[in-house]
């Protein structure tokens, strides 16, 4: 352990109001900003208010009574850190790579807590920078403590007192002059510069353990700086992690949380104890005992404002000079979170190659956390909420990080579709359909690459990286992988290909937007198609990436017709003459007619009310109108069933309940040119006519007799 003195308590909490007129600060920004880059468009969202409104520390409790040694690192185990630096699935996530602001006091800026100092500046080398935008100037030394105390809590690399991110860049922004004295002016000078230089430096979060000594009981945005706030979280991605307050008793165990704690845009961290340390007396605010997890008597609180519970008594850390201090606090809590955002994103970046979304940190910190009850065992002489809050838990945090890396599992296409598709809302594969194809679309089962301004092998907008033939005069697609056409395949164009990430949908503009013809077609999707995680395509879904997907189906949309009548069997009967005995009828089709297993729809081939067949009666005159009303002494014959061999396209019509048909003429119907299809949903005859054929029925020894009767 270093030279450093311990001291027991808190800081002297001060308040001083400012007086007279606020000074501009003069201090270094950034380089020049791309007027495009998020860094500008945060910095013209801004406004400068320089409030005067007094700054103050959360009013520290003073302690009274402790019969306890300083604590040392209780919080690590109460918020599971030891677990999660002892797991080797998070070695190395200690910050590195990202930086963590402070908002505060100052900070001791030569201190090993805070790296060496290698280049002998007197500044430690893990302090990239500080700045005092109370006085306008380049040293942010701290007289007070507090600021070096909060800092070594999120950042400390010492190795008794290490602190939540003992690897990051630490940056110290000073708001209080040495005197004491501070106003939200400053603060907003120094938020400015957090805006404009989150990008240069790195910055993940901005811990302000520092308040405005009120209870507000709904978000607010005052003092000026709540669109610095909104800019670094809603534009940057940086998280404001502000103290709760530490006033409970004073406002009378009322709910609330004190400002910038109080801002939407902003975390607000209440305290909890770590460990057991006996009783502690704040003045006329007792615990009268304490224990790990129970919130302390002082620390403001509210239903929906406090989003998260930490360490906040007894800590131990930095101190002005080569002190050491134990502190209680909310003060002490909210540098817990800040330095845990700073391991959240390292280990995203690791493990998911980004930075978590500031919506993604509240929820990973809220819904992993400890369940903490107000009132179950704190024993205090406040009175407590019953509710229930999260408390920190950063082992629960890092699984929770894991859990979300992408499988390695290659993309497949689960279906394609065109834009006119025959009512089943897939294009199959060897599909026969009527649709009117100007696009196809392609759905995958997952998210594909799309990278903005891209258009590279991998890009799932890129048309390269599919591929659509017709096949020629053979009637097969000869082309087995994606790349060119191949026998007497005809490429056809790809004009564009947009995408939707909701749907996982790529949509394929083809042919210049003319429908495609009647054909076979081939559609390829080539097998650089990548997903998020950069796994490329599995065209045949069987766990093996890097194959082509592909998928045939064929245009057809001529109408089908009937080209034979016959009796029974194979008997033709296209002279217009049957010879007893007729009980069954067949017909031929031009092409494979819609015929659905176990179904029986309208448009289905073997469905009997498409099917009518009609006898002249006693006058031997057929005087029904074609599939219309039974007229005169017309007689309609039973249609009993219907059975189709799609192999040679005939539908065998079974009638007259099994027996013969009589000596007379008749005619047989098919009345669904508007309903009957193939089975690539063409209408029969194009729907534009019904079928009839008129026969008669001769008695086998009146044959001789027989004159043709023409086919109508």
């Amino acid at each position: 352990m270093l030279n450093k003195r311990v001291l027991r308590g808190n800081f002297v909490p001060f308040v001083i109001l400012i007086c007279g007129f606020l000074l501009f600060v003069s201090h270094p920004l950034t380089a020049q900003h791309d007027p495009e880059s998020l860094t500008a468009v945060a910095l013209q969202s801004l406004t400068t208010t320089n409030s005067r409104v007094p700054l103050t520390l959360p009013d520290a409790p003073e302690q009274i009574l402790s019969s306890l040694a300083p604590a040392t690192v209780q919080s690590h185990t109460l918020i599971n850190l030891d677990d999660f630096r002892a797991d080797a699935r998070f070695s190395g996530i200690d910050g590195t790579g990202v930086a963590v602001v402070v908002i505060d006091t100052g900070i001791d800026l030569d201190d090993p807590f805070f790296g060496p100092d290698n280049d002998n500046d007197n500044v430690s080398d893990r302090i990239v920078y500080h700045y005092d935008f109370a006085d306008g100037d380049g040293n942010a030394t701290d007289i007070n403590g507090h600021g070096s105390n909060v800092t070594s809590i999120a950042v400390s690399s010492d190795a008794t007192y290490t602190g939540m991110a003992p690897g990051v860049d630490i940056i110290h922004l000073k708001v209080f002059k040495n005197n004491g004295s501070g106003n939200f002016g400053y603060v907003e000078s120094a938020l400015k510069w957090v805006v404009a230089n989150a990008e240069a430096y790195n910055i993940v979060s901005v811990n302000m353990s520092i308040v405005d000594s009120q209870n507000h009981k709904s978000t607010k945005k005052l003092h000026g700086i709540s669109d610095e706030i909104n800019a670094l979280r809603n534009t940057l991605g940086v998280m404001v992690v502000s103290a709760s307050g530490n006033l409970f008793y004073n406002y009378g165990s009322a709910q609330g949380v004190s400002y910038p704690a109080a801002d939407a845009n902003s975390l607000s961290i209440g305290a909890v104890y770590d460990s057991d340390f006996g009783p502690y007396n704040y003045g006329l605010m007792n615990a009268f005992t304490t224990g790990p997890d129970r919130i302390t008597p002082f620390s403001q609180r509210h239903q929906t404002l406090t989003s998260l519970l930490a360490p906040g008594a007894e800590i131990v850390g930095a101190g002005p000079g080569d002190a050491l201090v134990a502190q209680h606090g909310t003060s002490q809590a909210s540098p817990h979170v800040a330095g845990i955002v700073a391991l959240m994103q390292q280990l995203a970046l690791q493990e998911l190659d980004r930075l978590l979304t500031p919506d993604e940190i509240d929820s990973l910190l809220v819904t992993t956390g400890a369940v903490v009850k107000d009132g179950d065992d704190e024993d205090d002489n406040v009175t407590n909420t019953g509710l229930n809050f999260r408390r920190v838990d950063v082992f629960a945090i890092g699984e929770a990080i894991l859990a979300m890396v992408p499988e390695t599992v290659p993309p497949v296409v689960t279906a394609v579709n065109s834009n006119e598709d025959s009512g089943d809302g897939e294009l199959t594969d060897g599909e026969i359909t009527n649709a009117s194809i100007t696009e196809l679309m392609v759905i995958f089962n997952e998210a594909m690459n799309n990278p903005s301004g891209h258009s590279g092998n991998d890009d799932v907008t890129n048309p390269g990286n599919y591929l659509l033939v017709e096949a020629g005069s053979n009637g097969a697609v000869d082309t087995a992988v994606c790349s060119s056409p191949t026998g007497d395949d005809t490429a056809v164009t790809i004009n564009s290909v947009s995408y939707s990430a909701t749907n996982k949908r790529s949509t394929l503009s083809l042919n210049g937007n003319s429908q495609l013809g009647e054909g076979v077609y081939g559609l390829f999707a080539c097998d650089t198609l990548e997903d998020l995680s950069g796994n490329r395509l599995d065209g045949n879904a069987n766990s093996v990436a890097g194959t082509d997907f592909m998928t045939q189906f064929a245009v057809d949309q001529t109408g089908p017709e009937i080209s034979l009548v016959g009796i029974g069997g194979d008997a033709d009967a296209s002279n217009g003459v049957m010879i007893e005995p007729v009980r069954q009828l067949s017909i031929t089709f031009s092409e494979t007619m819609n015929n659905p297993s176990g179904d029986s729809e309208a448009n289905d081939v073997t469905n009997p009310a498409l099917y009518s067949l009609i006898g002249a009666g006693a006058n031997g005159v057929l005087e029904t109108a074609l599939c219309g009303t039974i007229q005169s002494d017309d007689v309609a014959i039973s249609v009993n069933s219907i059975n189709y061999n799609d192999t040679n396209n005939k539908a065998t019509i079974n009638v007259n309940g099994g027996s013969n048909l009589d000596a007379d003429n008749y005619r047989f119907e098919l009345c669904g040119s508007g309903i009957l299809t193939d089975d690539a949903g063409n209408f029969l005859n194009d729907g534009e006519a019904d079928f009839s054929f008129t026969f008669e029925v001769l008695m086998p020894e009146s044959y001789e007799l027989f004159l043709p009767i023409v086919l109508k």
